[in-house]
């Protein structure tokens, strides 16, 4: 969840609306599993911003509320049989003759709204937030939300097409839901529900109103599952990543996984984000846990235990490494225990190749593995010998990773992965391919590190073969070879 748009990258312009209940019950729709972008997901009903909505105006980041608002009413009427206008409506039987008409792209919203005299009843709409789609997304939307209060249960009809089904859900209820895994809703829908289910309506409003514009590449704090929070920090981090994703678990005890910003800055946006949940939310901060000890992941763990007295937790071999004082061991198979409703339990898995005190946590209940530097999203991960690295380590870390029992697995470096074992068995399948490379150039006679990294390496760009070097001498070594030339 990002409240940028990204040079040269098209975010459409797009609507959503909060369909709230005189019972605070809110509408959500599931979309039809068939589609490309959040196929089978919940969202609110909504969608892109046409030309016909925008009055002869080119759509675009600045469009005005009107064109918002015209927006969303198609959408709202057309998707859910909705009709937030004023005037004498139409029959039933006229509504949904007019909605398959439009569907079927044979009548147009506005020439509908002229033929019954119906006006947009736009003191209906209260904004409620503004999300855009992080720049990692095969598709883009710079989506505004508006708040429609009041509406009767019952005036809303599904024709199947984008959505196939239309639930009314009290918000803790569609967040319970979503924790058992009963449904699937995307981030920003798991926002606005998280405010409206813990805050009064105007202060959730205000909270949501409130999300500030970010610029360059930054990104907001999101919740992959009900209790795991994603922060992505900007670190000095190996490209093409530049992020690092810190992780904080449980609502009222807080543990926080890789407080990793450097600058200050990143640091004032996780102090500030931390302070929220603490101030305006009531959560108490536990204790820092550490995947290793490099120091893109570790770079505000000092700074968290000088302002707020939480301890930091690590792996044996990461303590033995790091500059500053580790307060508590953290041993393979260990598990940290979370209070709250429903609760938490992170296990420990120690699994060195990248770093000797690896650790990756598996948060048993939700089934939701915290991977580290295992995998990466845009690359594969650097083994660096001579840096701690380790090949035949990390193999055999990977053969574990693929027997844990996981459904979504959180990298340090880019977005999530859904099939986590399918993801595991491809990088290994990766670094396989990778030495039967090496083997066969060495097999041709190849000498020297440049020409086995210009021979197995041929796919990456040259520039990357600095950090390449690393990891082919890392191969080397799971391949018995000792006597390479530099």
């Amino acid at each position: 969840m990002s409240n940028s748009i990204e040079p040269g990258v098209v975010a459409r312009p797009a609507v959503a609306g909060v369909v709230r209940s005189a019972d605070g019950r809110v509408l959500l729709g599931r979309r039809n599993p068939q589609l490309k972008f959040m196929g089978g997901h919940y969202a609110f009903p909504g969608g892109s911003v046409d030309a016909d909505d925008n009055a002869g105006q080119q759509p675009g980041a600045e469009r005005g509320a009107a064109i918002d608002v015209t927006a969303l009413t198609r959408e709202l009427f057309e998707e859910t049989g909705l009709l937030i206008a004023q005037g004498s409506l139409p029959s039933v039987d006229e509504r949904r003759e007019a909605r398959k008409a439009m569907l079927a792209e044979q009548l147009r919203f506005q020439d509908f709204l002229s033929r019954y005299d119906l006006r947009i009843d736009v003191e209906r709409f209260s904004p409620a937030g503004l999300f855009v789609t992080p720049e990692t997304s095969p598709r883009r939307f710079h989506a505004r939300y508006y708040l429609i209060d009041g509406v009767v249960v019952g005036d809303e009809e599904l024709i199947s097409g984008e959505l196939v089904a239309l639930d009314w859900m009290l918000p803790g209820d569609a967040r319970r839901r979503w924790w058992r895994k009963e449904i699937n809703i995307a981030p920003p829908v798991a926002f606005v529900l998280k405010q409206l289910a813990t805050f009064p309506l105007d202060t959730a409003l205000e909270r949501l109103r409130a999300l500030e514009p970010l610029t360059g590449d930054h990104a907001h704090c999101h919740e992959a599952r009900v209790g795991i929070r994603l922060m992505p920090l900007r670190t000095p981090t190996l490209p093409p990543a530049r992020h690092t994703n810190c992780l904080i678990i449980g609502e009222t005890h807080l543990y926080i996984i890789d407080p990793a910003a450097t600058s200050n800055d990143e640091q004032q946006r996780l102090i500030k984000l931390l302070e929220d949940l603490t101030m305006h939310e009531g959560a108490q901060l536990a204790a820092v846990l550490l995947t290793h000890g490099h120091a893109d992941h570790t770079g505000s763990a000092t700074l968290l235990r000088e302002r707020y007295g939480v301890p930091i937790w690590a792996h044996e071999l990461t303590a033995d490494e790091v500059d500053f004082p580790v307060d508590r061991l953290l041993d393979d198979d260990e598990t940290v225990s979370i209070p709250g409703d429903p609760g938490w339990q992170l296990r420990c898995l120690h699994t060195p190749g990248h770093h000797p005190g690896h650790l990756c946590f598996l948060e048993e209940s939700s089934g939701t593995l915290i991977s580290g530097d295992m995998v990466a999203g845009k690359s594969s991960i650097v083994i660096a010998h001579g840096h701690g690295g380790d090949m035949a380590a990390y193999m055999d870390s990977m053969e574990r990773l693929l027997g844990i029992d996981c459904d979504l697995m959180i990298p340090s470096h880019g977005m999530g992965f859904s099939n986590p074992k399918r993801t595991i068995q491809k990088q290994i399948d990766h670094r396989l391919a990778r030495e039967h490379k090496i083997q066969a150039a060495l097999d041709a006679g190849a000498k020297g590190m440049d020409q086995l990294l210009a021979a197995a390496y041929d796919d990456v760009p040259r520039a990357m073969w600095e950090y390449a070097g690393y990891t082919l001498k890392a191969h080397l070594l799971r391949l018995g070879v000792t006597d390479f030339e530099e």
